[in-house]
């Protein structure tokens, strides 16, 4: 059996309601200067800054705030706020611009800290650095909300101010900015204490490593096996092909009656009403259709299977994700082979992988959701945001895939 370099490993339960310490949340705005080549200068302009320390021991809760128009008066702030051998976590709406905008990088490297993660992709954005004396991570706001910052501010109740950046005088943008802080702090501030009030989980990076706190801190009853068979794990990564959404007529509907319908909480619903794989069993390359369905009615299976189908039910991924119908070969997953085997479609089966199944996530789902009918008819709408994103975020980490970073070269004079 050939294997991965990532040891075989269970998933290990989650003990802690940690919640940072030490948080500094910023905006900034910037004036603009069209460039020879079309593209635009964006140079800082003002921003504000506030910083929150929770309490803790012997410490009070601390809220700080700091006006400036200079990223050196940025960072003389955040300098002010560190506490050593203690991470200070910074958040933005959109960091990757703000943190280039307050010349992040120049100013990191000048205090002596080095680069220790680095995750910027699609809207999320988590760097931490450090140095001998501290650490700081650098979070999108965006990680846990992707909504924009007027109906974060609209579902908190505290309105986004509008604004003609063109003909505004500079007090109004100061106030503009202070205001975008203002709805970050609160909605943070709602985030965390809906976490610890709830005895949800500990704050982490994103809203589906949160999910998965919360999952392993209360829901996490039975073993999660990690294995590393190579052969497996292609296998597993061939039938991994997300969603569908298609469109089964084009043009305008003009006869009969017509309905919109929408089901409430699918992928949930799916998590909770059904068995999923928690073990490796073994690899099997002796399957027939009748061992199959034997099989399948004590475990879960992936197979590599030969079909002969009429529907266009089945995702094939090549450049994009399509359905085909005919004759051809596809690597399906149990609920798959279920109804490839009730419609007769499989026509042969190369070779398979078999797991222990269990019911994984009935009371991770029973508690978001009944939370969130809880938040609905109280009126409670930042809360029944929370728990729809729980929902519908903890799924994704099971099927998540690492960055593979390469050294390409060195570049001189840089301290990392």
């Amino acid at each position: 059996m050939s294997t991965i370099e990532r040891k075989a490993h269970c998933l290990i339960k989650g003990k802690t309601l940690s919640i940072p310490r030490h948080v500094i949340i910023f905006d900034t705005e910037t004036s603009s200067t069209d460039l020879p080549n079309g593209e635009k200068l964006h140079e800082l302009k003002l921003g504000w800054v506030v910083y929150v320390r929770s309490a803790y021991g012997r410490h009070l809760e601390q809220e700080k705030w700091q006006f400036f128009t200079k990223p050196s008066e940025f960072w003389s702030f955040v300098e002010s706020v560190i506490t050593p051998k203690q991470r200070l976590w910074i958040i933005a709406r959109n960091m990757s611009f703000d943190f280039t905008i307050v010349k992040g990088w120049k100013f990191l490297r000048k205090a002596g800290y080095k680069l220790k993660f680095f995750h910027n992709a699609g809207l999320t954005t988590i760097i931490t650095v450090q140095n001998s004396n501290s650490s700081i991570c650098f979070i999108d706001s965006l990680n846990w909300f992707r909504e924009s910052l007027a109906k974060t501010g609209e579902r908190i109740g505290i309105p986004k101010l509008k604004i003609d950046f063109e003909t505004c005088t500079f007090s109004f943008l100061s106030t503009y900015c202070k205001r975008d802080v203002e709805i970050e702090l609160a909605n943070y501030k709602l985030f965390v204490k809906f976490l610890h009030g709830n005895h949800i989980s500990r704050l982490t990076y994103t809203i589906g490593s949160t999910a998965m706190a919360a999952y392993l801190l209360s829901h996490y009853h039975k073993t999660i096996y990690i294995h590393n068979n190579k052969e497996a794990i292609e296998l597993e990564r061939a039938s991994y092909r997300g969603g569908r959404v298609e469109c089964f007529q084009l043009g305008e509907l003009k006869n009969g009656t017509h309905y919109i319908v929408d089901v409430n909480s699918l992928y949930p619903y799916v998590m909770r009403n059904n068995l999923f794989p928690c073990k490796y069993k073994e690899i099997s390359h002796k399957i027939t259709p009748n061992t199959l369905r034997s099989c399948l009615k004590d475990y879960s299976v992936i197979a590599k299977v030969l079909i002969n189908t009429p529907q266009p039910a089945y995702a094939v991924k090549r450049e994009r994700t399509i359905f085909p119908t005919g004759k051809f070969w596809v690597v399906l997953t149990t609920p798959e082979l279920k109804f490839a085997l009730d419609n007769n479609h499989i026509l042969k089966i190369d070779w398979g992988v078999i797991y222990h199944q269990a019911p994984l996530f009935k009371t991770y789902v029973d508690k978001f959701y009944s939370l969130r009918q809880e938040f609905k008819s109280t009126g409670v709408a930042e809360y029944v945001e929370i728990c729809k994103l729980l929902l519908n975020s903890l799924y994704g980490k099971f099927g998540q895939k690492a960055d593979i970073w390469e050294k390409i070269g060195v570049c001189p004079n840089e301290p990392d």
